[in-house]
């Protein structure tokens, strides 16, 4: 493969009239040859200047309003002229060797993606600092299960082998057209050098909170789409117990009350609960080589249980 391979760059956006400008300016300033990639912006019926902003910077703008993130992406990917996709998230901006690094693993014709988990912008938040650390590789390049698709680079033709993204899925898309991919027999490799900084990512507990919720909607629907794996089998059972855990805690409390005052139900039960946070926070921190936010990783761990949680009673029937 050479350095003159046709990429097609497909952001999807709604209302970002404050990043897009960012977003597709970095784009525009990759190491490589202009005339070799091009920019699709497709919006999802944005009120303020976000189409406007992209087309004054040479994207081409397409209006999908009302569609899922996988859908609008699956528009542009249709639209797309590139052998090679590359999915960014319009609160993305890349670093300017992005292409170049993520080209040259498609030598080898097995590999089907190629991206890395973005970095968080240098002023941020301790809820940022913190969650980052879950996401930090510890090889500059490895064969992974999946990649976030705000920062990844995909082969055309394997992208169309799987039929492109689930649109109907609302979250957790990512993970599902990685492991579809896998399973046609594609690597999946992360990057550090392919790398991007992310501006969105939640800065408050609240934030985190709903985002997680929201997150966690698809879960078991990308499960039914791509088969069990065993890496989601945490995020699929965890929930579900902290669900019994939280509807015994007043069963073990009223236990508790009735026999003057024996609290070691009620204590076993609240102690379950925070088991796993600290176990995770314990697991990150060793992986990453550091201690020094341990603490803020359970709460947060906590947090997220809390939330897929919510995300499980949220679900219709």
């Amino acid at each position: 493969m050479d350095g003159l391979s046709f990429v097609s760059f497909i952001i999807p956006a709604r209302n970002e009239e404050k990043m897009i400008g960012a977003c597709l300016g970095a784009i525009n300033e990759l190491d490589y040859d202009r005339n070799s990639f091009e920019c699709i912006l497709v919006d999802n019926g944005s009120v303020d200047d976000t189409p406007e902003i992209g087309r004054a910077k040479g994207a081409k703008v397409l209006t999908v309003p009302g569609a899922t993130i996988s859908a609008l992406r699956n528009f542009g990917a249709k639209e797309a002229k590139g052998d090679f996709l590359a999915f960014i998230d319009a609160d993305c901006v890349v670093d300017k060797n992005w292409l170049k690094n993520a080209l040259r693993h498609f030598q080898n014709p097995e590999v089907g993606c190629v991206g890395s988990h973005p970095s968080i912008p240098e002023k941020c938040s301790w809820v940022q600092r913190a969650w980052s650390l879950q996401t930090r590789r510890t090889s500059d390049v490895e064969e992974v299960h999946w990649l976030p698709s705000m920062n990844i680079l995909v082969r055309g033709k394997a992208f169309e082998n799987v039929r492109g993204f689930n649109e109907s899925l609302i979250t957790c898309e990512d993970v599902d057209l990685c492991y579809r991919l896998k399973k046609s027999k594609y690597k999946i490799v992360s990057d550090n050098t392919v790398q991007s900084l992310h501006f969105g990512e939640a800065s408050t507990v609240r934030e985190f909170f709903m985002k997680e919720r929201w997150r966690g909607q698809s879960n078991l629907q990308g499960f039914c789409s791509h088969g069990f794996y065993w890496q989601e089998l945490p995020s699929l059972t965890l929930p579900v117990l902290y669900l019994i855990l939280i509807l015994a805690l007043p069963i073990t409390g009223s236990y508790s009350l009735s026999t003057e005052g024996f609290y070691l139900p009620f204590l076993m039960n609240l102690g379950f609960l925070l088991l796993p946070p600290w176990l995770l926070a314990i697991r990150t921190s060793f992986n990453v080589g550091t201690f020094s936010r341990l603490g803020e990783l359970a709460l947060l761990y906590l947090i997220y249980l809390f939330a897929r949680t919510a995300a499980i009673i949220a679900l219709k029937p």
